[in-house]
């Protein structure tokens, strides 16, 4: 359920997909004992070694949109495909080249067995094996663009779920969660679904303080190195999205 208010080496990996993309059929045999079933609004860590691909299946609805969300990923680049139940048809694609990352998808109504195939692929990932964090949730409608929470009274998160966020243009929403161990790191990641920010967290109560370096990748909008409790996030929209920006929010 998700609440609501209401570098060099990438710049070559998008062409060497294309070319693998175009050359590969989508028709490669899989069968359901090869994959792991993964329950839609769930997060779920999981790692591959390098070269290797692993098949998600989800029961989805038909003429729905999804997002699938690849977050904290400790190394890059990968590949998410998306096929229907059918495991032939493919209806989703995209490099993943930051963290977090979204990819969309719809099922069409001639899908007579109500499942999607995602597909994670370490081929191209530029160490021996990766980690990474994995969502499928149906898109959420759009949300109003007003401001989340104010410095003195943020918008609290509750640890574990999967929660919607809002910035108008120009404008900065705020956040803070608590109940995490402190010492031992978290995850914030914030997983785009218009236009686009910039995540800032911070190491003391309030926001007035210094700002927590995140990722390795500078990531704009997740941060993994978290050791704080209870910690303060916010989120600035970019001055050139004209409408603002609404993602998902999630903290563990």
């Amino acid at each position: 359920m998700i609440v609501s208010r209401h570098s060099s080496t990438f710049l070559v990996f998008p062409l060497l997909l294309a070319v693998f993309v175009c050359c590969s059929s989508p028709t490669d045999e899989l069968n359901l004992e090869e994959t792991v079933p993964l329950k839609t609004e769930t997060v779920v860590r999981d790692s591959l070694a390098k070269g290797d691909t692993k098949h998600y299946t989800s029961k989805i609805s038909i003429n729905q949109e999804y997002v699938v969300c690849i977050m904290a990923a400790t190394a890059l680049p990968l590949e998410v495909r998306i096929r229907d139940g059918s495991f032939t048809d493919l209806i989703g694609w995209r490099g993943i080249d930051r963290s977090p990352e979204v990819v969309r998808f719809t099922v069409a109504s001639d899908n007579l067995y109500g499942l999607s195939i995602v597909s994670v692929s370490a081929e191209f990932v530029q160490a021996d094996s990766v980690g990474y964090s994995i969502l499928v949730t149906p898109t959420p409608p759009f949300c109003p663009m007003k401001r989340d929470g104010s410095t003195t009274n943020p918008r609290y998160i509750a640890p574990g779920v999967i929660t919607l966020g809002c910035v108008p243009t120009r404008s900065t929403s705020y956040y803070y969660s608590d109940e995490l161990e402190s010492g031992h790191p978290h995850l914030i990641s914030i997983c785009r679904l218009q236009n686009s920010g910039t995540l800032n967290v911070y190491g003391s109560p309030g926001f007035h303080g210094l700002q927590l370096p995140c990722t390795d990748f500078q990531s704009v909008m997740e941060c993994t190195s978290v050791t704080v409790s209870p910690v303060y996030f916010s989120v600035d929209s970019s001055p050139v999205d004209r409408v603002g920006a609404y993602y998902l929010i999630y903290v563990e």
